[in-house]
């Protein structure tokens, strides 16, 4: 026998399932974005991560090493940041 609290449990469990659904469609279609930031600079938004290592590179934020993942070595503190967008990528390049 379901008592009313077992009931709303059971919705609220199928209701959070259909946000997570809804969730991974919206993340399916939504546009990555990637620029470096360090303390000094920030990069402009790239369409790729290799491009705003890339970026890091030319501007002397960091230098090539193959034995790293990412394949760079900041020389000062920084990342590549990532930005994840449901807009469409700007063809403009800053």
């Amino acid at each position: 026998m379901l008592f009313a609290n077992d009931f709303a449990q059971k919705v609220r469990i199928g209701e959070r399932f259909a946000v997570n659904e809804r969730l991974s469609e919206v993340e399916e279609h939504a546009v990555r974005r990637y620029r470096y930031r360090t303390s000094v600079l920030t990069g402009p938004w790239r369409d790729t991560e290799p491009e705003a290592a890339n970026d890091a590179l030319r501007a002397k934020q960091a230098v090539k090493d193959v034995s790293k993942a990412s394949g760079i070595k900041w020389t000062v503190p920084g990342k590549i940041e990532e930005q994840v967008s449901e807009e469409a990528p700007s063809r403009l390049r800053n």
